[in-house]
């Protein structure tokens, strides 16, 4: 067997250094790090890929972080459509978000909860990838984040270079009310969220259920104006890997059905970081730019101290 036709090498399961780079880079999307598909890290996930048994059929690349990625999914038994969160494989042994969503659940009304936060709808253990067994939180799909949709509001486009993107008044007011409202729920069981910030604001949609598959697949055209259905993977040394997914999908957001109107939605999301009062992390996640001046100075107090 030559070097060429020989199988790749194991990747290390830890973050890998410079020189154990296994593959081309991937530019211009906004997708993952390819890197990071290893063991112990992220699920290679290809389109109409099934999870639990062939319940979850996945349709679309709706997002993702360092911890995972997100899909948009077909829930077979139920007929309905779900965002489908697929957790690293290392940070899926003990997950803190599945803890504080069920006592989120147990300490407020089904309604007050539903009213503040994503709800999670289902979780599971996806065994048998390459990279270890991965923990899926299965919730009620969303729009874009608080973040993302100021960029797709009809105002907006086309674009102009001298344009100021940014929420009419009354969408901004409604935004953060919603979102302290949020914070105060959270807060009044106990739980601070630790990386309250416009990114895991996201706005609710109308009646997605009702729109046809079709409509809400992968987009795959590359002219018309839509997006490539995503990145090819090819690794340095041109074998095939196995950790790897074949292609990087590119997200696409539920803009298209989100509602943003007098009657839109706002919810908190992404509770990974989200703790107890009684029990702080010993590390901050939030963002540098973001920290309210009670966590910068307390931060500052404890390093003098040290």
């Amino acid at each position: 067997m030559s070097a060429a036709e020989s199988p790749p090498p194991t990747p290390p399961s830890r973050p890998v250094r410079d020189d154990e780079l296994r593959f081309k880079t991937v530019t211009a999307a906004p997708c993952e790090w390819i890197e990071a598909y290893r063991p112990g890290g992220y699920h290679p996930v290809s389109l109409g890929d099934v999870f639990d048994g062939g319940r979850y059929r996945v349709l679309r690349k709706l997002g993702g972080g360092s911890y995972s990625t997100v899909w948009l999914a077909r829930d077979e038994r139920e007929k309905k459509y779900v965002a489908l969160k697929i957790l690293v494989a290392e940070a899926s042994t003990e997950v803190n978000e599945v803890r504080i969503l069920r006592h989120l659940a147990a300490a407020a009304s089904q309604a007050e909860a539903q009213r503040h936060v994503a709800r999670l709808l289902d979780e599971f253990e996806h065994r048998g990838g390459p990279n270890g067994t991965h923990k899926c939180l299965v919730f009620e799909p969303m729009g874009p984040s608080v973040n993302a949709m100021v960029e797709e509001l009809p105002q907006f486009k086309p674009r102009r270079w001298d344009m100021k993107v940014r929420y009419p008044p009354r969408m901004a007011r409604s935004i953060l009310k919603q979102a302290l409202e949020a914070l105060a729920f959270i807060h009044s069981k106990g739980v601070a969220h630790g990386d309250f910030q416009p990114g895991n604001m996201l706005f609710g949609l109308r009646d997605v259920d009702s729109v046809p598959e079709g409509e809400l697949r992968q987009e795959e055209e590359e002219d018309g104006g839509k997006r490539l259905i995503s990145r090819p993977v090819e690794r340095l040394d041109g074998k095939l890997d196995k950790w790897a997914p074949r292609y990087l999908c590119i997200a696409q957001s539920l803009a298209a059905f989100t509602c943003y109107d007098e009657n839109l939605t706002i919810k908190l999301s992404d509770m990974g970081g989200a703790y107890f009062f009684d029990d702080p992390p010993p590390k901050v996640i939030v963002p540098r730019g973001l920290r309210p001046p009670e966590l910068i100075l307390n931060a500052a107090l404890l390093r003098a101290a040290l």
